[in-house]
């Protein structure tokens, strides 16, 4: 992982949350109902993936490299 990676993907990650946490803006769970359900299901599926022996069009394990 280089600097630039984290820069990309935490500072945004944390200046995102900051922002949530900060603005007055109402959220409710059903606001967020979805992203929830959206990370379980892609969690389920990677796990059914990973266990099924699923492999890229290489025949490698991993669905991309990192």
């Amino acid at each position: 992982m280089t600097a630039l990676d984290l820069l990309i993907h935490g500072a945004n990650s944390l200046l995102m949350l900051i922002e949530i946490l900060v603005i007055l803006h109402p959220m409710y769970f059903l606001h967020v109902i979805y992203i929830i359900a959206l990370g379980v299901f892609y969690s389920i599926f990677t796990f059914m993936y990973y266990l099924s022996g699923g492999t890229n069009a290489f025949g490698e394990r991993f669905i991309y490299d990192i």
